[in-house]
């Protein structure tokens, strides 16, 4: 098909047909960058971007839940089958059987939750884009026709010339004036055409432009489920070293970490940020997908600049209650008692509101009031995180500890 598309390629360009038959099977030409704007450019790269994260989410979340079930099913079987009577810890192919399991119901929930949405958004920004593309095509038409004028005008004037030389310019070039007047007027309709076209492709440019935010939320709420899963999978791997029989060689590459694993605390559900969730999401979705803070967790977010500024990103737009762009005092007390309850330190251990206040003031250098900007907010958060983990942490040192008694001793 394509060597017989490509033999008759300039007979099939003379008719519309041709070409939308050529365009279906190479595609409708690109348009110039040089002829878009920077906001159109910019609108049309988000548009393909937020097509291509949500079908790799919806990719990634199906992929994360089958292997995690895989997994969960063979681990099971290991135990079922008797894999302790060779001298593995009961203890610990029971945890790594009950992780799996657990992450398994995690990723399950995760992928029912966001695949509706996620369709549903995929759908959209398949009409878009197909509007958009619609207007590329008109555009492209209506290059032909301009392109086609030129010819034809140049055709009508070598026409004209040629009867004047031969003393026959009344009855010269009637041909091609009737081509010329033909395709002025195809032209005309083709200008209307692509106007049109180009209004509609302008209104689905803006319309996916307005659901990137919420768009970025619901991905944001993908990833950081599957991460969580993950992270409970491997579980019962961060815990005491695995106990292995004197006679049996533990291989290289089974070594484990020996890190104690941190103690089991109260995990406080943050709900996901309110100010993002789109009427398509909370409509569509069955149930909002909840972030948790664990102390595995939160070593993560330590070790993550990425993930942190993120998280930081949301936790301020989440515990800024009056929406004045500032934490206030009162809010950030607010932050620092959930992450305390989240990560399990005893009451008798956890800040006063004025050593708050002094740690608060050590990093409100530009303000000169008890309150954090967005610039500042995540330095002051990075550091709180830091002190209530060690608080949560068995080992912690004695700074980190006494991070928030310094900080009131200086009042």
């Amino acid at each position: 098909m394509d060597r017989l598309l490509g033999k008759f390629t300039p007979q099939l360009e003379t008719f519309k047909v041709g070409r939308q038959l050529l365009h279906r099977n190479t595609g409708i030409p690109e348009p110039d960058p040089s002829e878009l704007s920077e906001e159109e450019t910019r609108l049309r790269q988000g548009l393909q971007w937020q097509k291509t994260l949500t079908a790799s989410l919806l990719e990634s979340s199906d992929a994360v839940a089958k292997a995690l079930q895989s997994l969960s099913g063979a681990q099971s079987s290991l135990f079922d089958a008797g894999i302790v009577e060779v001298g593995v810890e009961p203890d610990i192919a029971q945890a790594l059987c009950q992780s799996l399991r657990e992450a398994k119901q995690l990723t399950a929930q995760v992928a029912g939750a966001v695949h509706r949405p996620l369709e549903a958004h995929q759908q959209r920004l398949a009409a878009w884009l197909d509007t958009v593309q619609k207007s590329d095509l008109a555009t492209s038409e209506l290059k032909h026709y301009e392109e086609k004028l030129v010819r034809l005008k140049t055709d009508y004037d070598e026409a004209l010339r040629k009867g004047r030389a031969s003393g026959n310019e009344k009855y010269a070039a009637c041909h091609e004036l009737q081509a010329l007047e033909s395709n002025k007027r195809k032209l005309g309709a083709q200008q209307q055409a692509a106007r049109g076209a180009k209004e509609l492709a302008d209104k689905a440019l803006f319309e996916a432009e307005a659901k990137r935010a919420e768009f970025g939320t619901i991905a944001q709420d993908v990833f950081y489920g599957m991460t969580e899963a993950l992270q409970k999978a491997a579980k019962p791997l961060q815990g005491d070293a695995k106990k292995v029989p004197p006679q049996v060689q533990q291989p290289r590459s089974m070594v484990v970490d020996a890190t104690p694993s941190p103690p089991t605390a109260p995990v406080l559900t943050l709900p996901p940020d309110d100010s993002k969730r789109s009427a398509w999401a909370s409509q569509e979705q069955p149930a909002a997908i909840e972030r948790t803070l664990t102390p595995g967790y939160a070593q993560s977010l330590l070790t993550s600049p990425n993930l942190m500024r993120t998280l930081c990103q949301r936790y301020f737009r989440r515990y800024d209650a009056n929406g004045d762009g500032v934490l206030e005092l009162s809010e950030a007390m607010t932050l620092i008692e959930d992450l305390q309850d989240s990560l399990g330190v005893p009451a008798v251990d956890r800040p006063t509101e004025q050593q708050v206040r002094k740690l608060v003031e050590r990093y409100n250098q530009d303000r000169n009031d008890d309150s954090l900007s967005q610039d500042n907010f995540a330095a002051w958060f990075s550091f709180s995180l830091k002190a209530t983990l060690a608080k949560a942490m068995p080992g912690a040192g004695a700074e980190a500890l006494g991070a928030f008694a310094a900080e009131g001793a200086r009042g």
